[in-house]
């Protein structure tokens, strides 16, 4: 399992219309804010920011973003409206499949941006 895995996959959601924005910090030259998640996905009157991790933790700046985003999320009609998702090997999967259903329910199929 590499972080590229999981990246890749949640990329496979632009066909089903979400944006999904890739803020990954780890490419040779590229700099971006201490803490900022991996992620971000709009779609689906919904905003989820996303980290991934592997192997390793939470770096202290990446755990108040968590606790900042936490503490704004926003929940109607039974899900969140903003949300921070920490995406694993173990539920990255999951996560995916969940929002491949939120797309299908609220546009009745697939489509490509």
């Amino acid at each position: 399992m590499t972080k590229k895995t999981i990246s890749d996959q949640m990329a496979k959601l632009r066909n089903h219309g979400w944006v999904v924005l890739n803020f990954e910090n780890n490419k040779r030259g590229r700099k971006g804010a201490k803490g900022a998640t991996d992620f971000i996905l709009f779609g689906f009157k919904r905003v989820l920011f996303m980290e991934r991790k592997i192997d390793d933790k939470l770096s202290p700046e990446q755990i108040e973003i968590k606790r900042r985003i936490e503490d704004a999320e926003l929940v109607s009609n039974g899900y969140k409206n903003l949300e921070y998702v920490l995406l694993e090997p173990d539920n990255y999967m999951d996560v995916y499949e969940e929002l491949v259903k939120v797309a299908l329910e609220n546009k009745g199929g697939e489509f490509s941006m």
